[in-house]
């Protein structure tokens, strides 16, 4: 006579149905029109030119800080943002963020959300925030 093994837990069903459908669901359309809109919109000249002139501008946000004595975390940006260490001004983050919008000026926040793809901004217009930010 064969002994049946016993099973102590039954946790994986438990699991499975609490992941799918529960927790995961099901495609949702909405979702995925949204990811092939952006994919698509991330194919276009304008929006190519539109992520090329936002890295410009970053980098150059970089060097303005860095050239007025502000540390940039990782000495530099290849994207479109960057860290910048307060502490040499005596400020915290905090602090820095909140004068920075006293004066129109956003930090540590998305600050476009626009998808027309136009940067008002260009190096020049950089070089001016740098000084507003100084």
């Amino acid at each position: 006579m064969r002994k049946e093994k016993k099973i102590l837990y039954d946790l994986e069903p438990r699991i499975n149905q609490a992941v799918f459908p529960g927790l995961q669901g099901g495609p949702h359309n909405n979702a995925i029109a949204a990811i092939a809109t952006t994919m698509k919109a991330s194919k276009s000249p304008e929006f190519v030119k539109y992520a090329h002139q936002i890295v410009a501008n970053a980098n150059r946000l970089s060097d303005g800080l860095q050239s007025r004595g502000y540390k940039v975390v990782t000495g530099g940006t290849e994207v479109h943002m960057l860290l910048v260490d307060l502490r040499s001004a005596g400020l915290t983050g905090a602090k820095g963020e909140y004068i920075l919008e006293e004066i129109s000026i956003c930090g540590n926040k998305n600050t476009n959300s626009r998808s027309d793809y136009t940067c008002g901004l260009v190096e020049k217009d950089i070089d001016q925030a740098v000084d507003f930010i100084e």
